[in-house]
């Protein structure tokens, strides 16, 4: 029994848990992008597979703590560790089964003593007029789960018990008009105002104002009833009517007489045909009926994409003999359904249920307010009273974004308002215990962690202490080095070393065939383009770059970057030819039969459009798009494309898509009051909006002002004169500034932005990056492969400070970018996924810089990857565009949170890169060079432990930290978003990597160097992933969602999975030293491989994350690619290391 528990509660026991563990919460998020949260709910978070789990989790925990003596004084740190999870477990416990949230709606002068739960529920009420009985079940409900159940209860004075049976849970469900020659039912196509067509099926009706117009009902309705009498349609009405047949009222129309007169009346409560094309008039409203639609019916049909769908529940209801089936629509507001058996009458609904508070709130005010120009909310808040009359308290409060509301440990959050502004929504956590007990676990954290860097017998401290020691090993190798070089160099001739010495540092550059003329005169310009149109001059560009525009998010952007933007959007280049954006998009405007012409729509190769459009390059005309209707020639498949979900896209859609927004863009430029450029305020407008430069109906003042100045700019395209225009610019900036000073930016702040647009330094800093870090890399590996001599061992030393110092300048470049990008927007400059990767860029090199005295490697690492991360932004895969902030992210928190969590990811980003850098370092060390190789390595390796823990530590307090901004916001501090479900994955996967150690078969240094590599696909993830496969709440979900893995992400990974695997082989011969590798080694990895494996693809089967055969045979080929290079390996071995026995034979 000891040695069960021991091995049940071991730590590798609980890697393998921990793995099981973030597997599934992993999958999960896969299981609710592809269906919704309740299907990860059910099989996932609230089963009871997952509770064991986190249970057994929590008592591993406390079974290290006396295991690995944690109670003692110097293991502090290591024990608030330990205490910190297992507290956040008991808080998660008490939040899953003891707290609940719900929905509040107030409108504006009421107060509201109740709220809507989050949680489904099965509500019932049963009365036969004297009695009731009423009880309520929380059902969650998925399209793939086994949702049935059986809830039975007696009413009283009932003879038998009444049982209420699951049949059917139907998900995004619409009534839809179905035509099929199966079906004996019809159904009238009826015209009312407006011309609008409205199809009135059997045993239906529709709302003409307060009149009911029904068909065939079997429970008619008070108004118009119409049914079928052979082949002819009857109709009876309770309230007077009146009709025309419309050839009446047209010939009426062409004799120029009036309609009215000619009506006849219809008597109340007598029976007559209802006639076609016949106009009939009923109190003040009218109809007509069109067309008599044979098989047709109304049916409910699955449309995820439509607004108004709805999710239908249906049970059986059985009492005694007799039976029915009901089904029952999910409400947020509860809707119950009311229906008779066997003489009860019944209420059932199914969704959200009331929850009574034992206080109210009330609203007395609701303010939003919008960023100018737009309809985008900036920011919303309410005004309230707390209202209680048991305890006599009432207080006014005000409620917004990111500032609560707590009483008797509820907690109020804005979350939303009603369509018309007419009251708000809040949304209602009641939690304290289950709060306060987590957040007690993140400070106990906290604590541990500062322990744990700076305690005397902290691992941080040993890991110094290593990298130490590695130094001086080294120093003494390079020492002996240099003693056998001296004595070998005295032994030469002395005529031959001065001969060497001479030509040490001698450079003959022979400038013949150099041409090195530099060109006097611009490129030539085709004469043609210059015949059909002009271009402002450069410098004139320069003056209009700062005239002010708004876009359609709000925002006032200066010219020049709007007209960057658009040109990029259409051309996926900021110039055409030789002239800048500026000229470019402004010659558009003004020359656009020229413009439509010319090919500079850029067409993507994927999707096969290029061969649909006869295109023989990238970029196509305008007019090349246009149809013989001059319509947009993939209009139906764009209109296609719009209505499919984006996870079922596929290639062809996606580039359609795009290419239909470029077309639409560049139907905005070539439109006659220039729609895209909203330079002119519109004086007096309350949502400071801005009119089109030449849209005279909706501003004339403003475009007399623009037409004075496009009337001088047309003067300067023939005489070469801008003075004029000039002086009309100037005067319409003023126009400007005058009119919106108020919320214009600053002229400081638009200058700054065009110097941000044209200094372009993200783009231009990776290049910097890449070359220096290198350069150092390529010294790196020369030195140690190499062992060069004293002399050029100084030249490299003072060669990589130099680098060093250009990197350390490139960095303070960076900065500043960011820095201007803030001052911008006004905000800290890591809000979107752009940002945010340019920010980790940034924070990589620093980490490099901070950490480059230990290993100069580390700085070429850390400038490699800053360079990988900026060129991912200039793949086109996110909108650098500055754009307004959610309400939302308005906080504090932003500045905190965000930083934290995404200033991690360089540090871990640094492991992996020194990762990579030791597999080649392993790749190449033989016997000639082991040592010193293998210095270098548990150097790296060293320094990568630290910025993983450094990394893990900003990741840990960063997602805890989010979930305390989350419960500030929004209600709650953890709910299994996306974003935040792969936070935790991140967390726990280094969790488990720097836990290595204390596993005796996993604690070598090679085995760590591979995890860091291979773990940072969680960050990756965490980061890419869930913005471009999933859904999430988080602002970087930006992305468009992918249908699978792109070509060039599997070729890097099938790359980077081959290295790691020669990298393996070359390890373990020189681990052999000459012998031949054990088989039994490669079939413990196989084991460890496939094990991994198929608990992977039994979790995605048992939880339905995708089909069974898909994931089996995927896992099949995983597996053949595992076998097939584990048998080339020991192949490879069985060559090198002869059939002699291996070196644990010889043993």
């Amino acid at each position: 029994m000891e040695k069960f528990a021991k091995a049940f509660f071991s730590m590798r026991s609980m890697a393998v848990a921990l793995f099981i563990f973030l597997i599934a919460i992993g999958l999960a998020t896969f299981l609710e992008a592809q269906f919704d949260t309740e299907t990860a709910k059910i099989l996932v978070y609230n089963s009871l597979s997952f509770t064991l789990l986190l249970v057994y989790l929590c008592v591993c925990l406390i079974a290290n703590i006396f295991k690995y003596n944690m109670l003692k004084r110097e293991k502090i740190a290591v024990l608030m560790f330990h205490l910190s999870f297992i507290v956040m477990i008991i808080g998660a416990g008490v939040t899953r089964y003891f707290s609940f949230e719900g929905l509040m709606i107030i409108k504006e002068g009421t107060a509201v003593n109740y709220i809507y739960s989050s949680d489904p529920y099965l509500t019932v009420k049963v009365n036969d007029g004297k009695m009731q009985y009423s009880a309520d079940h929380q059902k969650y409900m998925s399209e793939i789960t086994n949702n049935y159940f059986s809830e039975s209860f007696e009413f009283p004075n009932h003879k038998e018990p009444i049982a209420i049976e699951y049949v059917s849970y139907e998900k995004d469900m619409v009534d839809s008009l179905v035509t099929n020659d199966s079906i004996q039912e019809s159904s009238l196509e009826i015209v009312t105002e407006g011309m609008k067509s409205n199809f009135l099926v059997e045993n239906g009706f529709l709302s003409l104002g307060d009149v009911a117009l029904s068909y065939e009902k079997k429970d008619a309705m008070p108004g118009i009833q119409v049914w079928k009498e052979g082949a002819k349609l009857k109709m009876q009405s309770k309230l007077p009517m009146s009709f025309l047949a419309m050839s009446d009222m047209q010939k009426a129309a062409r004799n120029g007489d009036s309609a009215d007169t000619l009506f006849q009346e219809i008597p109340t409560d007598s029976i007559v045909s209802l006639q076609l094309a016949t106009l009939y008039r009923v109190q003040d409203q009218q109809f007509v009926l069109k067309s008599i639609q044979k098989h047709t019916k109304m049916m409910r049909v699955h449309d995820v994409m439509h607004d108004y769908a709805t999710d239908y529940l249906t049970v059986r209801i059985i009492d005694g003999k007799e039976s029915r089936e009901v089904s029952l629509p999910r409400r947020v507001i509860p809707f119950e359904t009311v229906f008779e058996l066997n003489g009860l009458v019944y209420e059932m609904g199914f969704g959200s249920k009331r929850i009574d508070l034992p206080f109210s709130v009330k609203c007395h005010d609701f303010q939003l307010e919008r960023y100018p120009g737009s309809n985008t909310p900036s920011s919303f808040a309410s005004e309230l009273s707390i209202l209680d009359d048991v305890n006599n308290y009432e207080r006014r409060k005000r409620l917004s974004m990111n500032h609560v509301i707590d009483y008797q440990g509820y907690r109020f959050f804005q979350s939303s308002y009603e369509p018309d502004e007419s009251g708000t929504h809040l949304s209602v956590n009641h939690d304290w215990w289950g709060t306060n007990i987590s957040y007690l676990g993140y400070l106990m954290m906290g604590i541990g962690m500062i322990l744990s860097l700076f305690s005397s017998t902290g691992r941080f401290r040993e890991l110094n202490g290593l990298i130490r020691k590695s130094h001086e090993k080294q120093s003494k190798i390079i020492s002996i080095l240099l003693v056998l070089i001296l004595f070998t160099s005295f032994s030469q001739n002395l005529q031959a070393a001065d001969s060497t010495r001479s030509d040490v540092g001698h450079h003959d550059h022979n400038h013949d065939g150099h041409d090195h003329d530099i060109p006097n005169s611009a490129p030539e310009r085709d004469v043609t383009l210059e015949l059909n149109f002009s271009v402002m001059t450069a410098e004139h560009s320069d003056e209009l770059a700062g005239l002010l525009v708004q876009d359609y998010q709000g925002r006032f952007i200066p010219l020049h970057t709007f007209c960057d933007k658009l040109l990029r959007k259409i051309s996926r280049q900021n110039t055409y030819k030789e002239f800048n954006a500026i000229q470019t998009v402004m010659s558009m405007h003004r020359f656009q039969t020229y413009w439509m012409n010319q090919k500079m729509v850029y067409v993507s190769t994927k999707g096969g459009i290029r061969t649909k459009l006869g295109m023989t390059d990238s970029r196509t005309s305008f007019r090349n798009l246009l149809n013989d209707e001059n319509q947009f020639k993939f209009a139906n498949e764009y209109n296609e494309a719009h209505r499919k979900p984006e996870g079922n896209r596929n290639e062809f859609d996606k580039q359609v898509l795009k290419l239909g927004e470029r077309f639409q863009l560049l139907v905005g430029v070539y439109s006659m009051a220039w729609d895209l450029i909203r330079s002119l305020p519109i004086e007096g407008d309350p949502q400071n909006r801005w009119s089109p430069i030449l849209d005279i109906n909706t501003n004339p003042v403003g475009v007399s002002v623009a037409v004075q100045y496009l009337t001088e700019l047309d003067k300067a395209f023939d005489t070469g004169d801008y003075k004029n225009a000039n002086k009309k610019l100037n005067a319409l900036k003023e126009y400007q500034r005058k009119l919106a000073k108020d919320v214009i930016p600053e002229v400081s702040t638009v200058e700054m932005e065009i110097r941000y647009n044209k200094m372009n330094v993200f783009a231009n800093v990776q290049y910097y990056y890449l070359g220096l870090g290198f350069l150092i890399l390529l010294i790196f590996f020369f030195k140690v492969f190499v062992r060069p001599g004293a002399r050029i061992e100084n030249v490299f030393k003072r060669v990589t400070q130099v680098v060093s110092l250009l990197l350390a300048c490139a960095f303070l470049y960076h900065g500043y970018g960011i820095y201007m990008r803030m001052m911008i927007t006004g905000y800290a400059p890591w809000s979107n996924g752009y940002e945010a990767v340019v920010f980790i860029a940034w924070i990589a090199l620093l980490t490099g810089l901070i950490f480059a005295r230990k290993n100069t490697a580390i700085l070429a690492g850390a400038a490699i990857l800053a360079f990988f991360m900026i060129f991912v932004t200039e793949m086109n895969l996110m909108d650098p565009d500055i754009s307004p902030m959610q309400p939302v992210l308005k906080s504090y928190w932003l500045m905190i949170h965000v930083a934290i969590i995404t200033g991690s990811y360089a540090p871990l980003g640094l492991s992996c890169i020194l990762g990579v850098l030791t597999m080649f370092l392993y790749i190449f060390r033989g016997k000639k060079n082991g040592k010193f190789v293998g210095l270098n390595i548990s150097e790296l390796t060293y320094v990568s432990e630290m910025t993983m823990t450094i990394g893990l530590f900003m990741l840990t307090i960063g997602t805890f930290l989010g979930g305390i901004w989350a419960n500030e916001s929004w209600g709650r501090y953890w709910g299994w978003d996306s974003k935040e479900t792969w936070a935790l994955v991140a967390v726990l996967t280094y969790a488990i990597i720097l836990h290595l150690r204390y596993i005796p078969a996993l604690k070598d240094k090679f085995t760590f160097n591979v995890v860091a590599l291979w773990g940072y696909s969680s960050v990756l993830f965490t980061f890419f992933g869930v913005n471009f496969y999933l859904t999430g709440l988080h602002s970087y979900a930006n992305g468009e969602a992918m249908g699978g893995l792109p070509d060039w992400l599997i070729t890097f990974t099938l790359i980077l999975y081959f290295t790691t695997e020669f990298a393996a082989l070359r390890n373990q011969i020189y681990i052999a030293k000459g012998q031949r590798i054990s088989l039994g080694y490669f079939k413990r990895k196989l084991a460890i491989l496939l094990g991994l494996l198929m608990l992977v693809c039994i979790m995605m089967i048992y939880l339905k994350v995708s089909d069974a055969m898909y994931v089996a045979l995927g896992g099949l080929k995983i597996a053949a690619l595992f076998i097939g290079t584990a048998a080339i390996q020991y192949g490879i071995s069985y060559l090198v290391g002869g059939k002699g026995p291996t070196k644990s034979e010889l043993k």
